[in-house]
């Protein structure tokens, strides 16, 4: 079997070019929303994008800007669903995603200085890719209901981790404030591949993690599924970037101690019974 893509020595090496620990002053099935509450997610990927469009229809003058991308996936037992493929019957299991994504700045008071804090609750890392795979206690909050609050007839659009501009990622322990004791969380794994790529440090195995084959239907037309790499091509500062090298013949791979070789696409998980809820006693 060939070896996996070696997250943790990129990441690393992510790590040792952009320490985020200094900071500067001043989403062929229908994907139902999570339940909301308490759960348990780990970070399945993190994606810087390259140069996008911030401007909306609210700010208008809000000037492009570099963004990363983190998705999280929810692997609490009572968020991972069971699904059956009604063409071949086979049955396996699906977890929620949520993602977030914010500008890339080093700016104390960003958003994205204010999740990599919450992700390095323990101050072990300093580039938020060496967080990759690790699993945080969180609320699920549902939002974008089109007026008032949440009902059966004026339903939540979304799913995310954001409660009063706050983010509610915690470490995966469960606190007795009234005992002052705490228990760590058993956080289930995740059932989908990790994924990262580093906009200033691309390397070929990180990008050929990303591809997805096929299409799908859209409008009576066929639409490619390999959405991540597109997404990636149409950052406005793509035909400058060092995945523009890479893609068109630079050698910008990463040293690594061991060569690393093709991705393999793992077999969709079969369904086994999980383990007993780790937050059976939270929710």
């Amino acid at each position: 079997m060939s070896e996996a893509v070696d997250y943790a020595a990129i990441a690393d090496a992510a790590a040792a070019a952009k320490d985020y620990t200094i900071v500067s002053e001043g989403g062929n099935f229908k994907r139902e929303l999570p339940d909301a509450g308490i759960g348990l997610v780990r970070l399945r990927e993190y994606l810087e994008i390259g140069v996008r469009e911030c401007a909306s229809k609210k700010y208008p003058e809000k000037k492009p800007a570099e963004k990363a991308r983190f998705v999280f996936e929810l692997v609490t037992p009572r968020h991972v669903k069971t699904v059956t493929n009604e063409e071949t019957k086979e049955t396996f299991k699906i977890s929620p995603t949520i993602s977030i994504v914010v500008p890339l700045s080093v700016n104390e008071k960003s958003n994205y200085i204010k999740l990599f804090k919450q992700l390095n609750w323990d101050g072990k890392a300093t580039h938020p890719a060496q967080c990759l795979g690790r699993a945080y206690l969180c609320e699920v909050v549902l939002a974008g209901a089109t007026k008032g609050p949440i009902t059966k007839d004026n339903p939540a659009k979304y799913a995310n981790l954001q409660k009063d501009g706050v983010y509610t990622l915690q470490p995966p322990r469960k606190v007795d404030a009234l005992a002052g004791t705490s228990e760590d969380l058993n956080a289930p794994e995740l059932l989908n591949d990790k994924k990262l790529f580093i906009w200033a440090q691309p390397n070929m195995q990180c990008w050929d993690a990303l591809y997805i084959d096929g299409t799908y239907e859209k409008d009576g037309e066929q639409v490619s599924k390999n959405w991540m790499q597109e997404m990636l091509k149409e950052a406005l500062d793509f035909n400058e970037s060092p995945l523009f090298e890479l893609l068109n013949g630079g050698v910008l791979d990463l040293p690594t101690e061991e060569p690393v070789a093709e991705k393999v696409v793992a077999p969709v998980e079969k369904v086994e019974e999980g383990p007993a809820d780790p937050l059976a006693g939270l929710c």
